[in-house]
């Protein structure tokens, strides 16, 4: 059961809905988005960041809007040419959305230029990293600090600079238009307010894509996707610090896309089959606040149920960005993060180099000549098959010798009876033994 208060306190900025929008947007991802960073520097790089954007819909959308409001005040009043409060609409909404575009799609700039400014940080993952107590990483490089804080200004301010001057020639074109005599491009306004519904007007592109009436607080729908949403993470991506920052932002930009369209319908539409069921007088009217207690206000019994059923929408609505967007994706990319940077770290460390044994000397034993256990090198053979023994020091294991040796050897290969009392080998001829080299030590 939600309380009465809190009821009667969601209602009331229901009624405001660029305040509306505002809270929701920094206690359902601003909020969760700071919270969850990993250093005191990412910490206030984030809120620059989130903050900014806020304010550049929620001050900038509105100050521009009343400041449009008063150029096509005679454009729109109900004794103007419907000519004249089409290109109201126009100016109205080009306007708005340029200056609320060029804003957002800047702001990431300035949080470079602030951050780079106030600790040397010039990467992502030295922000990830650091904390504002540690030494500045570029302030003993001036130059390099100085070029880098020069290219975040001046990408700001010309993004900004391009912005305004959108604002301003869209509204003047449209205010021209507006004030003509004769009506100008008569059937380029029945085609965007009209035909391009196919009848049906709340397909028209001008329902889809305008703001109704050119009132700020129509801002919602895809204008909010295409000039919010798109220039934030647009933005956030054209200043990314490294790449490791880029593809948190892809992730984040995947997730936002998704999430602005899947979990809105499917709680519009769990909410709205309730309401139709339980409460179908609202059906013609509405389900917001305003509509429930204008309709049911003599039924109180009623009115109290269906405005608990509109708040807990409310609430799970706000439950539902908290957790898809300000907190999973955050979540999700420092765990990515963190292996990549694991990853990317091992495959740059220098590999050891495998322990190479010393080479030997160039033996000193003659070839021909074989290496008994003792180490000594015996006189060259005393049998009568002279050269039997090959380059490499050993006897020969083939046919050639037969007999006549000076151990009195039989014939063949047989020992003689003194080879066979010595335990030599069958060849008649003593072991023979070659050491492992040695390290040469001179």
């Amino acid at each position: 059961m939600i309380s009465a208060k809190f009821v009667t306190i969601l209602g009331a900025v229901e009624s405001y809905p660029v305040l509306d929008t505002t809270i929701k947007e920094m206690a359902g991802i601003n909020a969760p988005k700071i919270a969850l960073t990993r250093s005191n520097t990412e910490r206030k790089d984030v809120a620059i960041s989130e903050i900014g954007n806020t304010m550049a819909f929620g001050v900038g959308g509105v100050a521009v809007d009343q400041f449009l409001k008063q150029v096509f005040k005679q454009a729109q009043k109900e004794t103007a040419t419907a000519a004249s409060q089409r290109w109201a609409t126009i100016g109205r909404s080009m306007g708005v959305y340029s200056t609320i575009f060029s804003l957002m799609w800047a702001m990431p700039f300035v949080r470079n230029y602030i951050t780079a400014k106030q600790t040397g940080s010039v990467s992502f993952t030295d922000v990830i990293k650091a904390n504002h107590k540690n030494k500045p990483h570029l302030h003993d490089q001036k130059a390099a600090l100085g070029e880098a804080l020069d290219y975040y200004r001046n990408k700001a301010l010309g993004i900004i600079g391009l912005g305004g001057a959108a604002t301003l020639a869209s509204a003047g074109l449209a205010k021209m238009a507006a004030s003509a005599k004769r009506p100008v491009g008569q059937k380029f306004l029945d085609w965007l307010f009209v035909t391009s519904g196919k009848g049906n007007a709340q397909k028209t592109l001008a329902n889809r894509l305008l703001l109704k009436g050119g009132e700020f607080a129509g801002f919602g729908g895809l204008p909010a996707l295409l000039f919010w949403g798109i220039p934030a993470y647009g933005g956030w991506l054209h200043a990314s610090r490294d790449p490791y920052e880029k593809k948190e932002q892809w992730l984040k930009f995947g997730n936002f896309v998704a999430c602005f369209f899947l979990p809105p319908v499917v709680m519009d539409k769990i909410f709205k089959s309730r309401f139709e069921k339980h409460f179908p007088q609202l059906k013609t009217v509405g389900y917001n606040y305003h509509a429930i207690t204008s309709t049911l206000k003599h039924q109180k019994p009623e009115m109290e149920k269906a405005l608990q059923l509109w708040a807990r929408k409310n609430l799970w609505s706000l439950l539902s960005s908290i957790v898809l967007l300000g907190t999973m994706p955050q979540l999700i990319n420092i765990h990515l993060t963190r292996k990549r940077l694991i990853r990317d770290q091992a495959a740059s460390a220098p590999k050891p180099q495998p322990a190479t044994r010393p080479q030997a000397p160039a033996s000193s034993v003659q070839p021909g000549f074989p290496v008994l256990v003792s180490g000594k090198v015996p006189a060259r053979n005393l049998s009568t098959g002279a050269g039997l023994y090959p380059m490499d020091g050993y006897p020969p294991f083939a046919t050639g010798y037969v007999g006549g040796g000076p151990f009195g050897s039989q014939p063949g290969w047989n020992p003689s009876p003194f080879s066979a009392k010595m335990g030599w080998p069958a060849l008649g001829y003593p072991p023979v033994v070659v050491p492992e080299p040695q390290p040469f030590v001179q």
